[in-house]
């Protein structure tokens, strides 16, 4: 990264692309914040708690998709090296991707709702448990990417933090499919169990695209360090 990436991150007078940069981070965190408030309501049978929430995820993602296209309309008007604005956008688009599975649980999460008291109790408490890591996740990946040009060895720890997280949720989600596999057919159709199938699926990859967006923000980290005199 050149440094007059570096020099642009770290400002004072901050530009328009990097506050929307943090608007955006500050939405998809809010996505990770409903989408758990929805899967602890709909366990605790408050469905109309739980469908406010999943609508709430859903605006969010919007928004978020809204301030990805504005921050690539702000890079073109700037005067970045291409190199560098490359950088940013990937920054960007892999934390928009944490966005969009969030969305993708909640929509399915909306088709469950119904039924959603007919789902064993032990897949119910993995569902929590692993919206509760990825929230986690989540909050220490925004840390990190909120210390760029402050501190790499605080950021490249943080990213280590991101990949426990990622490789807890891994475990849960192997938990998860293990009681999928005991399920029995007279408790849910099976359209229902593959749509769950198909829930947990999308919790899991919000967590991955935590640890890509995490392996972004390394490289910005690692580039910032070996420029540093």
């Amino acid at each position: 990264m050149s440094d007059a990436l570096l020099g642009w991150l770290t400002k004072r007078r901050e530009s328009q692309a990097l506050k929307s940069t943090r608007d955006h981070l500050a939405l998809t965190l809010g996505c990770a914040d409903e989408l758990s408030k929805a899967i602890n309501s709909a366990c605790d049978g408050n469905l109309q708690e739980a469908e406010a929430s999943i609508k709430r995820v859903s605006q969010m993602e919007k928004e978020a998709d809204f301030l990805r296209r504005k921050i690539a309309d702000e890079l073109a008007k700037g005067e970045l090296p291409s190199a560098d604005r490359e950088d940013l956008m990937r920054l960007v688009r892999t934390i928009d991707w944490v966005a969009d599975w969030s969305k993708d649980a909640a929509r399915i999460l909306a088709i469950l709702l119904p039924g959603f008291s007919r789902i064993p109790k032990e897949l119910q408490g993995i569902s929590k448990e692993m919206s509760t890591t990825i929230r986690g996740c989540i909050s220490v990946l925004a840390d990190s990417i909120n210390r760029l040009g402050k501190s790499s060895k605080e950021v490249l720890d943080l990213g280590d933090q991101v990949e426990r997280l990622e490789e807890k949720v891994d475990e849960q989600y192997e938990e998860a499919r293990k009681l999928l596999a005991k399920i029995d057919d007279r408790d849910l159709k099976i359209g229902a169990v593959i749509l769950l199938s198909e829930f947990l699926f999308s919790l899991e990859n919000v967590a991955d695209w935590c640890e890509n967006t995490a392996d972004e923000v390394r490289v910005i980290a690692v580039r910032q360090a070996s420029e540093t005199p």
